[in-house]
């Protein structure tokens, strides 16, 4: 059962003082059933370092709850804190009330046609099930709204649970498989929005700096990474923060948010890259949107180009010049 409530927050994108209300999404508890492999390189961790590695949104304390109380096995054990495991078999967690954090209730159908459908995100909001989202997903909200009528809908990128904006999925191979040709050519052409800290002095700049998984959830900027390349340019400064557009290049994950604080200008609200941040994802970043918006997305070679032109939850508060590529703030 899913309900929805009203909550006073601020929308992703706009500074602080412009206030919205909010519907969130509130799941109610219900059983769950999970597996995890176990990595040849993991055999031999104590039970609880491996699962903070795999899943640090739980604390150390919640973790050595659930053990104790029996809910994780591998096999036949019954697993416990201090316990190794093995390389085999899967670890099976038990769960019979699952609680997923809520979420905003605020997903729009932007473009629905034969060959794709293109939605509005929220933040926070993750596109598909994993770690303790499953039904408080666009994936499952998405079918919740009969979007699945042409079957199931085929992803084409990702974007961040913690980035609102636009996302598009194919409705049919033929189309998706083209999508995905673009993408994976460097064809695609994605526009974002960003309100960092701080007033840069360029007008534009392009980092170059390549990517790499830190560990976990956590990525960093460091030689040995991928390459990675974003282009920047300044709207518009406030008096301590500025609104940029964002072009990435390449398409790593947290590209622009790292590309960002390597420039020095990161993210305002960001809990992982941003100026106060602590490095280290946690239950509070998972349930938090950060002022990144994905606005305008082109495929010049299917003649397709999707852009928001105005906010789709609350157009009263935020507004795009006429060609709806500004993201300019009231």
């Amino acid at each position: 059962m899913t309900m929805t409530m009203q909550a006073d927050t601020y929308p992703s994108i706009l500074p602080y003082g412009h206030a919205l209300s909010r519907k969130v999404r509130i799941q109610q508890p219900y059983s769950r059933f999970m597996t995890c492999r176990v990595g040849k390189q993991e055999a031999g961790l104590e039970i609880t370092d491996f699962l903070m590695r795999r899943f640090p949104f739980r604390s150390v304390n919640e973790w050595e709850v659930r053990l104790g109380d029996g809910c994780i096995t591998q096999g036949d054990t019954i697993l416990r804190p201090g316990g190794r495991l093995q390389a085999e078999p899967p670890l099976k967690f038990a769960n019979p009330a699952q609680n997923e954090p809520s979420v905003p209730d605020e997903v729009r159908i932007l473009e629905k046609t034969d060959d794709y459908l293109l939605v509005y995100k929220p933040a926070p909001l993750p596109v598909h099930p994993g770690g303790r989202y499953n039904k408080n997903t666009l994936i499952s909200i998405l079918r919740e709204m009969d979007m699945n009528d042409a079957g199931p809908l085929l992803g084409l990128h990702r974007l961040d649970s913690v980035t609102s904006g636009l996302v598009l999925f194919g409705r049919n191979p033929a189309f998706t498989r083209k999508a995905q040709r673009a993408f994976a050519e460097g064809r695609v052409k994605k526009t974002y929005l960003a309100l960092v800290s701080g007033r840069p002095t360029e007008d534009h700049i392009t980092v170059d700096a390549p990517v790499q998984r830190k560990h976990g959830y956590v990525f960093e900027c460091h030689k040995s990474g991928k390459s990675s390349y974003t282009d920047f340019e300044v709207i518009r400064r406030f008096d301590r923060f500025s609104l940029v557009r964002c072009l990435p290049r390449t398409g790593r994950t947290h590209q622009i948010r790292l590309h960002l604080r390597e420039w020095g200008f990161p993210v305002i609200d960001d809990p992982v890259y941003g100026s106060n941040a602590s490095g280290e994802p946690d239950s509070a970043v998972q349930n938090l949107g950060i002022a990144l918006l994905h606005s305008r997305l082109r495929i010049p070679q299917e003649g397709l180009d999707f852009r928001l032109s105005a906010h789709p939850v609350a157009p009263d508060l935020a507004a795009f010049d006429a060609s709806g590529a500004d993201f300019l703030l009231d």
